[in-house]
């Protein structure tokens, strides 16, 4: 069918739809909704279908999945996986007409897919906090977890198809965002759904996040600041991100690239006091690393 779908699209994703019912079906159970081969090749046909070719029987699919994120997560995993360099085509220095109408598509897509996420777990949270009952557990905890999945596998996406994972003298295929001004464009189109990770992230998708900013400093060295200080010192603090040692280096490094390099943003009086607030936070989690950049904060910024 992927091989046809290029030339017969419609016909596809009719037959495609009528292979789903079938499948989904057979997904009824949270326990039967794990992830498996021919569920990832379907996904990625759904997505090809709907962002390549817009067929509205695959986009209808996508709103089924979300709609259920028990079973649909099996599915959006894998289809936001194989959508990862569509999500930057359009900061691309010449993005063709038709890579602009894909990534369009796309957006549409993720902000769906987000949406749901959030909604999972903004819905059950409240059943598993304090001491739930195992029935309350088995209930609400698979919904907690696609969410949870969902939100990691979206950050995940940006991650490695920024180019945030890359090290000094990779040779990897080019990042999807190089210059400070697609990276600028990318903050503001995403500035939603990123926030919507870092308000829902756990520890794993939280690190990811903060490479993630970390990576996109000279697209806006402030906001970049502000928002990283922002999950710091509320969500990623909440879940105890501060004692985690790979959490420490990244701050560390983060900091002294800002003191370097753009110092003039804790000109504002409001900046400098969030600063010390998050180099405290990782102080009193025990990291002299943190207490020594604390130290040297008067000098440095001198």
């Amino acid at each position: 069918m992927r091989s046809l779908s290029r030339a017969e699209p419609e016909r596809c994703a009719e037959f495609l739809d009528r292979v789903l019912q079938r499948d989904w079906a057979l997904r009824r159970d949270a326990q039967n909704s794990s992830r498996q081969s021919d569920g990832d090749a379907f996904a990625n046909l759904v997505a090809f279908l709907y962002v390549a070719r817009s067929q509205i029987l695959a986009w209808k699919w996508i709103e089924r999945w979300t709609s259920d994120l028990r079973r649909g997560e099996a599915y959006i995993v894998p289809m936001l996986h194989n959508l990862r360099q569509v999500f930057f085509f359009p900061y691309s220095d010449e993005p063709k007409p038709d890579q602009l109408e894909m990534a369009s598509r796309a957006r549409k897509l993720l902000d769906l897919v987000v949406g749901a996420a959030v909604g999972a777990l903004d819905e059950a949270r409240p059943y598993l906090l304090g001491a739930p009952s195992q029935e309350a557990i088995e209930t609400w905890r698979p919904l907690y977890e696609a969410g949870d999945c969902v939100i990691d596998e979206v950050c995940s996406q940006f991650y490695f198809g920024s180019g945030a994972f890359r090290s000094p003298g990779d040779r990897e295929p080019e990042p999807g965002l190089s210059a400070s001004a697609a990276k600028r464009r990318f903050l503001a189109d995403h500035s939603a759904i990123l926030d919507a990770i870092a308000a829902h992230a756990q520890a794993r998708t939280v690190h990811n996040l903060f490479e993630l900013l970390a990576y996109l400093v000279d697209g806006d060295p402030p906001r970049v600041f502000d928002r990283i200080a922002k999950i710091l010192l509320g969500p990623a603090a909440a879940d105890g991100y501060q004692f985690e040692a790979l959490g420490l280096g990244s701050l560390v490094k983060l900091i002294r690239l800002y003191l370097a390099d753009h110092r003039e943003i804790f000109e504002d009086a409001a900046r400098r006091q969030t600063l010390v607030a998050v180099l405290e936070l990782f102080s009193s989690a025990g990291w002299p690393e943190a207490l020594k950049v604390l130290f040297e904060l008067p000098e440095l910024l001198r």
